[in-house]
């Protein structure tokens, strides 16, 4: 069976995805036909799969018998399926048959960890990895970064460390720093000169953004731990600072997107933290946590402007990917946030194993049930 693109596309959270991740990720699907009462996963499976269902009519049960059909032909089953793992439902082929769709999950999420979108950014380069360091002194690139939002909120022992680790790199017009797709290896702050960005398309190259001094580009796959997203050429000869991905994760991202466990974002949460969902908004209304606020990772930098640097921020996603990236992004606007380790996946594996343990702990104080008499005579 072949895929349907147009239906493939409006897939969620795939929609949100450029036409070449999409390609992408259809041609590493897994469709799968399966017969009337067969099981398509299990309550509690921790696979990293999507699943979604293409054709047919399943039936999803949970444990305390709440049971939900869904239909190939729905609006709801353009939603992975019981997505946040552990699974909370079983599902079962309801129809004489059904056809799945399994994709990656850990490919999705780094696609969208990574900030491309379908459609032309805001102010045109809001979405690429790069970050603008606004400078009020030119003659002075450490003395520009230090005034930046994003190096204030460093430890000072980073600091010293982390400008020892810088290595000087001239470069001349027309040299290509980074190329789409490749891995990325550094992080690059713009001592002197000018570059371009830009990004292969279907109809050419297309030129998203120009540079300048103390701008800085390269952290998006460095985050993410995928290729690059774009291409930075010069467009004159200048010097670049570079920091290895080693040193970058030490004491720049591990600093600034400040990782906290399931009991430190409760407490966090009781001190009047907002929790922020940075998945896409079709993911948030469909399965977003009560009283949370969704700010997408690609309109993070344009939100971000209007959220109150005074308050605290706590950001979650499925797997904490993508909330790594809006952290860093955050974080170098000035804004404080944390990042829920593990994202919902850490929160639902935290609720059950607290309800096993309730329910051991429940067993544990039952009676014992009362013997049989006819169990106790001795034998003849």
């Amino acid at each position: 069976m072949n895929l349907d693109a147009q239906r493939f596309q409006r897939l969620i959270p795939i929609e949100s995805l450029p036409l070449r991740s999409q390609r992408e990720l259809a041609s590493q699907a897994r469709i799968l036909t399966l017969n009337q009462g067969e099981i398509v996963f299990q309550q509690g499976d921790q696979d990293d799969d999507f699943i979604y269902l293409y054709s047919g009519t399943l039936e999803l049960l949970c444990s305390d018998q709440h049971r939900l059909t869904i239909d190939g032909d729905s609006d709801d089953a353009r939603s992975p399926l019981s997505n946040l793992k552990p699974r909370r439902y079983r599902a079962t082929v309801r129809s004489p048959q059904a056809v799945i769709l399994r994709l990656p999950g850990d490919l999705i999420e780094n696609l969208l960890a990574m900030g491309e979108t379908p459609s032309q950014p805001e102010e045109g380069f809001d979405l690429i990895e790069i970050y603008e360091f606004k400078t009020p002194d030119d003659q002075s690139w450490m003395m520009a970064l230090l005034s930046t939002s994003a190096f204030k909120r460093l430890p000072t022992s980073n600091i010293s460390r982390l400008f020892s680790a810088f290595e000087e790199i001239p470069v001349s017009v027309g040299e290509v720093i980074i190329r789409y797709g490749e891995p990325g290896d550094y992080y690059y702050i713009i001592r002197s000169g000018r570059c371009k960005v830009w990004r292969p398309t279907d109809h050419g190259d297309a030129t998203l953004a120009e540079l300048g001094e103390c701008d800085s580009f390269g952290e998006e796959a460095l985050l993410s731990n995928r290729p690059r997203n774009a291409s930075i050429e010069m467009l004159t000869d200048g010097i670049l600072m570079r920091l290895s991905k080693e040193k970058f994760t030490q004491l720049l991202k591990e600093p600034l997107t400040r990782p906290v466990t399931i009991r430190q974002a409760k407490q966090l949460i009781k001190e009047g933290a907002f929790k922020v969902d940075v998945r896409t908004e079709n993911e948030y209304t469909r399965s977003g946590i009560s009283g949370s606020i969704n700010v997408p990772l690609h309109l993070v930098r344009s939100k971000g402007r209007i959220l109150d640097p005074n308050k605290k921020y706590l950001l979650f996603c499925n797997n904490g990917l993508r909330s790594e990236a809006a952290a860093f992004i955050l974080s170098s606007m000035g804004l404080d946030v944390y990042v829920v380790t593990g994202g919902l996946n850490a929160l639902l594996a935290e609720r059950a194993r607290r309800k096993e343990q309730k329910e051991q702990k429940e067993q544990k104080m039952q009676p014992p049930p009362i013997a049989n008499s006819l169990t106790l005579e001795p034998k003849a």
